[in-house]
């Protein structure tokens, strides 16, 4: 699956204005300077900086939830292999 899908704006919003949207893990953040130092080696300069640091889904605790066909999902990842049993209509 194509994470690009799962985006809340289409990648050209973000291109418009200037957004640049990096994935990784941040190893310093560097205020004096305005960079950001991923853990791979990378800086990253900004002008404001937004850190979205994800959250872990959280199981509902009813009735049915861990009947077949009730998933949790967090990434498209989580959802590759549900995607054949959805398209099945299982």
């Amino acid at each position: 699956m194509d994470e690009s899908h799962l985006w809340l704006r289409p990648v050209t919003y973000y291109v418009r204005r200037s957004i640049d949207l990096v994935r990784g893990t941040v190893a310093a953040i560097e205020r004096g300077t305005r960079t950001v130092r991923l853990a791979d080696g990378s800086r990253h300069d900004y002008g404001h900086l937004v850190l979205a640091t994800g959250a872990r889904p959280r199981r509902l605790d009813v009735p049915g939830a861990t009947l077949r066909g009730v998933h949790t999902l967090r990434t498209a990842r989580d959802a590759a292999p549900q995607t054949t049993w959805w398209l099945a209509g299982s």
